[in-house]
């Protein structure tokens, strides 16, 4: 269970409409209950001071996210605190590969509850290829390939590897395991029928063990009318079977990284070794901050993207802590812009940080 602070909560909210291209930005004020008891000047400053960074923090979120066309959202939790401030949709946008951390969080269930081991052995072979990008199938070009549970799960959240991430799913039980997981610890997303059937259904395609060869994947995906690739895409898009919300996504990083779920800080660790999207959040981390992350890009039609993401927890050299979810869901605007956008979060966490730090601490 969550729990709140009964003498503070701060909820900020920018709700962004962008169907007819004009932005509608609504900021709920801040709601303080104060214990009745009368303040120093000082401690009456530094509480002034923090809900002023709080709303500075909003709008740098804000400013980020503005330049970016169509569904698009962010959130920041400071971990273990009240903190939490939501700019653009709370509402469920595609994951795409930010859903392996449900994978690797089940897994680790697992092995935290036994028999299964991170070191036990896993036979994978060219029959457990999933499709797009998988450098695990280079090495089983020629054959099967001997590996643990364990470099299966790095692989799959550090270098976001979907055969190794379908070689997890399985051993896990399949995607219902994994929803179950979900539903076990009150985490409201949804997970999906993975990748292979997702993938190529946004693709309007029906899974067949054939697309486990790329050229085959990409040959039958060319060859689906454009009418049924639009509209295959655009109700992915609208309505993604594997939606989450960013506020939903901080919460569970902030569970994530105070140890709520069984095996879930082995989980985070692997996330400091992230390599992919070293132009997001990665990009707005400064020296002397730790990053651990887990990217998700979904696929293109036309200009459109359906899902780039970034979440993941920033952690300050003073040890203070911030999940942070950047997810846009539906949008034409350009990866670089996209990623420009994810970047200025991270950015600006950091300078509520830097603000409060000096103003604040100590009445944290």
């Amino acid at each position: 269970m969550r729990h709140r602070n009964r003498f503070a909560i701060l909820l900020s909210l920018a709700l962004c409409s962008c169907a007819d291209g004009n932005e509608v930005d609504q900021v709920e004020e801040a709601i303080v209950e104060r214990a009745e008891i009368p303040l120093d000047p000082a401690e009456q400053k530094r509480i002034e001071d923090m809900e002023s960074a709080r709303v500075q923090l909003l709008s740098d979120m804000e400013l980020s996210l503005r330049p970016v066309q169509g569904r698009r959202g962010a959130a920041v939790k400071e971990v273990g605190r009240d903190l939490l401030v939501l700019a653009g949709s709370p509402e469920p946008m595609a994951q795409q590969s930010v859903s392996k951390l449900w994978v690797n969080l089940t897994i680790a269930e697992m092995v935290a509850r036994g028999p299964m081991t991170y070191q036990d052995p896993v036979v994978v072979t060219n029959s457990d290829r999933a499709v797009f990008h998988q450098p695990l199938a280079r090495r089983t070009a020629n054959g099967s390939v001997n590996t643990t549970v364990g470099e299966l799960m790095s692989m799959a959240i550090t270098k976001s590897d979907n055969m190794a991430n379908q070689v997890l799913m399985d051993l896990a039980g399949g995607p219902g395991a994994v929803q179950s997981w979900l539903s076990r610890h009150d985490v409201d997303v949804a997970f999906g029928p993975g990748d292979r059937v997702m993938q190529t259904a946004i693709s309007g395609l029906a899974w067949d063990p054939r697309y486990a060869d790329r050229q085959a994947f990409e040959a039958a995906r060319n060859s689906v009318p454009s009418g049924i690739r639009n509209e295959r895409f655009s109700l992915y898009a609208a309505n993604p079977v594997d939606g989450a919300g960013v506020v939903e996504m901080v919460r569970a990083l902030d569970a994530m990284y105070t140890g709520e779920y069984p095996g879930s800080t082995d989980v985070v660790s692997l996330m400091s070794n992230t390599v992919t999207g070293r132009s997001r959040l990665k990009a707005g981390t400064p020296a002397g901050w730790t990053l651990m992350h887990k990217t998700g890009t979904g696929q293109t039609w036309g200009r459109r993207r359906a899902g780039f993401n970034d979440v993941g927890l920033l952690r300050s050299p003073e040890g203070r802590t911030y999940a942070v979810a950047v997810m846009i869901g539906d949008s034409d605007s350009g990866d670089r812009l996209m990623q420009e956008a994810i970047a200025g979060i991270a950015g600006a966490v950091v300078d509520y940080h830097e603000r409060t730090q000096e103003c604040c601490v100590r009445s944290m």
